[in-house]
């Protein structure tokens, strides 16, 4: 009886060992989940501010469009590549990769 007790015990010890590093993986997979919804706010807010910055969405939308045809080696229209400039010189101080070392 003594040694039943004693192996129940401690198979219940393991079942505990096991739920709590299941709950440590929970408790590291909520404070992913947390930091990116907090990053994708920020983008969100950093991505406003610059449309903002650039005249606006139609603005924006000529920009994703010439930043399209450059990576595509195709042409662009007089505006696009306007927006696409405008864009460098209020970014060229922010690391964001490959925009501000285009060439147009």
């Amino acid at each position: 009886m003594v040694g039943t007790l004693f192996d129940r015990i401690v198979e219940l010890e393991c079942k505990v060992n096991k739920l709590e590093q299941e709950m440590n993986r929970l408790k590291n997979e909520i404070n992913k989940m947390n930091f990116f919804s907090v990053y994708q706010d920020w983008v969100k807010a950093f991505m406003n501010e610059v449309i903002k910055k650039l005249g606006g969405v139609d603005k924006w939308l000529l920009i994703e469009s010439g930043l399209h045809y450059i990576r595509n080696d195709m042409e662009m229209t007089d505006e696009e590549r306007q927006c696409v400039e405008d864009s460098k010189r209020i970014l060229g101080d922010k690391d964001i990769g490959t925009i501000c070392s285009m060439t147009l």
